[in-house]
């Protein structure tokens, strides 16, 4: 008996989303319905894709306008056929450069930094709603706070870096002894004690 199976069409639709910042998650190809397996990842030189996955290692691609393409060989029951899909990878800024500040109990203080593009400043690791934006920012704070900062260029935000803003305790008020009554022309000397270096 001899069996003769239907040639089936292959199926090579994909898409990625774009645009992509160059330190997002590395995108997979989104495929359609029915999408045959077996073929080939491709794309020029400059973008780092898995061949048989389509995942593309963003650390190691360079930034730019890529076209990749899907390629099926045409084997005894499926068709070959191939597709193409854009993606386009931005750069995303260098995180800012800061050092955190400190005063002596509760207050006002003033934290910088410096980057390539707008910072931004929150309050929480999840980086949503930002207090400020720019390069200085002044907070009164009860105690010690974290800030988190990041860096935007309009297309992308940079990865976040801590800064702490230290709240030291005041020192203890120096107990200079008991209160004296003086007549005048009485001279008196007053001894710190532990505190002269008050």
């Amino acid at each position: 008996t001899i069996s003769i199976s239907k040639t089936t069409a292959s199926e090579t639709t994909f898409s990625y989303q774009s645009p992509v910042c160059s330190n997002a998650v590395n995108p997979s190809p989104l495929i359609a319905a029915g999408f045959t397996a077996g073929g080939i990842f491709s794309s020029s030189s400059g973008l780092t894709i898995d061949a048989t996955s389509g995942i593309i290692d963003l650390k190691t691609s360079t930034p730019g306008t890529y076209t990749v393409t899907y390629t099926v060989i045409q084997s005894p029951c499926t068709t070959g056929g191939s597709s193409t899909a854009g993606i386009v990878i931005n750069t995303a800024p260098s995180a800012p450069v800061t050092k955190g500040s400190q005063r002596c109990g509760s207050g006002v203080i003033t934290l910088d930094a410096t980057a390539s593009g707008t910072i931004n400043w929150y309050k929480n690791i999840d980086l949503k709603n930002a207090v400020a934006t720019g390069s200085v920012y002044t907070a009164t704070i009860t105690g010690t706070t974290n800030f988190y900062l990041t860096a935007s260029n309009g297309n992308c935000e940079s990865e976040s870096v801590l800064v702490t803003a230290n709240i030291l305790p005041l020192p203890i008020k120096p107990d200079l002894g008991k209160t004296n009554t003086l007549c005048n022309g009485d001279i008196i000397v007053l001894k710190p004690g532990k505190y002269d270096n008050y």
